[in-house]
């Protein structure tokens, strides 16, 4: 998530989805740790090793 337009690009179809599942990007970068508009960022490392969400 090293830009502004990086993070428009990922988030944006998201958050447009109207819907109440909940919605992940699932990325490489260790020190982006931001939800916006109730989708939520996390790490591969940590989406894969969590037991429950």
């Amino acid at each position: 998530m090293e830009s502004a337009e990086t993070v428009e690009r990922e988030f944006t179809p998201l958050v447009a989805i109207d819907d109440h599942f909940p919605k992940y990007v699932i990325t490489m970068d260790e020190f982006f740790k931001d939800t916006i508009q109730g989708v939520r960022h996390h790490h591969i490392s940590e989406f894969l090793l969590k037991k429950e969400w």
